[in-house]
C-alpha cells in the first residue's frame, strides 16, 4: 500500500567460499550452489507472479565468474555459470509469451556499482562491471589458453594470503553473520570505486552524441 506495485526485483543474496576443490566438502559445496543458484530460481518465483502483471525488471546480480571459471572459487563459479544459463533460457520464455519484464544479469568484478540503478532505469541484456572484468570475459572468448597461463601465475595471490584461517572464524556459508556484518570487508586496498569502461557503457556518450547531432 505504501509504495504500489512491485515493478523492479534485485537478487542480491549469496556467498563466496575461496579454497581448493579437494579442500571444499561436498556439503559446503551443495551450500554454495544452494544459496547462489536456487536462491536466484526461489526470488524468480516469488517475483515474477507480480511482474507478469504490469511488467518491470528482473536484476540479477551475478558475476564476472559466470563466464569464466577461477580458481579457488569452483563451487561459486559453477553457481554462477548456472545463473547464466537460468538467466537465458528464462529471458526467452518470457519473451515467447509476451512477458513485458525485462532480465538483466549484472556480472562485476571486484567493484563497487550504481549498475543495478542504471539496469532498472535502462534494462540491458547483460551489463559487466569494470574494466578488468569485460577485459577478462573478452579475453576468454577468443584466446581461453591466455586467460588459464594468467591465472596460474596470478589467480592464486589474489584470493589466498597464504595464513591458514581459524576454525573459529566467522563466516556467512550457513548463516547470517551476526559480527563483522560491515558494508565493506578487509580488501579495500583491491576493491575499486570507479570505472571508465563501466561509465562509457552505461552512459553511452558517443552514441548520444551522434543521435544529438542527427536529430532533425
Amino acid at each position: 500500500d505504501t509504495y504500489g506495485r512491485l515493478d523492479t526485483w534485485v537478487h542480491m543474496a549469496g556467498v563466496l567460499l575461496v579454497a581448493g576443490f579437494d579442500d571444499t566438502t561436498s556439503e559446503e559445496f551443495a551450500r554454495v550452489l544452494h544459496v547462489n543458484l536456487l536462491g536466484q530460481v526461489h526470488g524468480a518465483k516469488a517475483a515474477l507472479s507480480h511482474l507478469r502483471r504490469d511488467g518491470g525488471a528482473f536484476i540479477s546480480m551475478s558475476s564476472m565468474g559466470s563466464q569464466r571459471g577461477i580458481p579457488l572459487q569452483t563451487a561459486y563459479c559453477s553457481s554462477k555459470h548456472g545463473i547464466d544459463g537460468f538467466l537465458e533460457a528464462l529471458r526467452v520464455e518470457l519473451q515467447r509469451d509476451g512477458v513485458p519484464v525485462s532480465v538483466t544479469q549484472i556480472m562485476p568484478g571486484t567493484i563497487n556499482t550504481d549498475a543495478i540503478v542504471h539496469a532498472a532505469a535502462h534494462p540491458v541484456r547483460d551489463l559487466v562491471v569494470g574494466g578488468a572484468a569485460k577485459t577478462l570475459i573478452t579475453v576468454e572468448k577468443f584466446a581461453p589458453r591466455v586467460v588459464d597461463a594468467l591465472l596460474r601465475r596470478v589467480g592464486y595471490e589474489i584470493h589466498d594470503t597464504g595464513e591458514r584461517k581459524p576454525a573459529d572464524a566467522p563466516d556467512n556459508l550457513d548463516a547470517p553473520l551476526t559480527v563483522n556484518d560491515t558494508v565493506e570487508g578487509t580488501v579495500g586496498g583491491v576493491t575499486l570505486r570507479h570505472s571508465a569502461y563501466t561509465w562509457l557503457a552505461m552512459h553511452k556518450p558517443v552514441r548520444s552524441t551522434v543521435r544529438t547531432l542527427t536529430r532533425p
